[in-house]
């Protein structure tokens, strides 16, 4: 479901399962030297694909003990989370959720530092700028009432004046999988 090294080695990538696992793949062996299952502490509801990630939490995990060290705050009832990244050094995390809202963590603070909504609907993707002054997102657009007017958007939003949107194209003819 989702893939992304570990940010302090070029060996480990780590693989998001459907299980709601993490798997981490070491290159150079080419094998798995960590299997986490997050299930059984934190039990999934529902049955549609969205509804099964159940309530969001975000945990961080130790890579060299392989055990959870703590769960950063996302508030009360908060949507699942659909796409991670952190800045080049790890100290900033951005999370992306399912009610289209974009979440900033102070990694060595363990807290949320700021938050926008950046999408009508789920956000499918994001990830920093180049030179990490601004945040890319990949997500849907439109009224729920009519879904011919919805749209896939990828937004450039800024760093430094939150929630404004620097760039914006509509990718709906590449995300749409009954386009041509």
């Amino acid at each position: 479901m989702s893939l992304d090294w570990e940010c302090k080695s070029d060996r480990l990538l780590l693989i998001g399962t459907a299980d709601g696992g993490i798997k981490a793949w070491n290159v150079d062996a080419k094998r798995v030297v960590c299997d986490l299952n997050t299930s059984e502490a934190f039990p999934r509801h529902g049955s549609s694909h969205l509804d099964s990630l159940g309530f969001a939490t975000l945990t961080v995990w130790n890579m060299k003990t392989w055990k959870a060290m703590t769960v950063l705050p996302l508030g009360k009832d908060p949507p699942a989370i659909t796409s991670l990244s952190f800045n080049h050094n790890g100290k900033i995390l951005a999370a992306a959720a399912t009610d289209g809202m974009i979440h900033m963590f102070d990694m060595s603070a363990g807290l949320q530092i700021t938050g926008w909504p950046a999408h009508d609907s789920a956000i499918s993707s994001i990830l920093f700028g180049p030179d990490e002054t601004s945040i890319f997102s990949l997500g849907v657009d439109g009224k729920a009432s009519d879904l011919r007017s919805f749209s896939h958007e990828v937004l450039e939003w800024s760093l430094q004046n939150q929630g404004q949107i620097l760039w914006s194209r509509n990718c709906s003819r590449f995300c749409d999988p009954e386009s041509s």
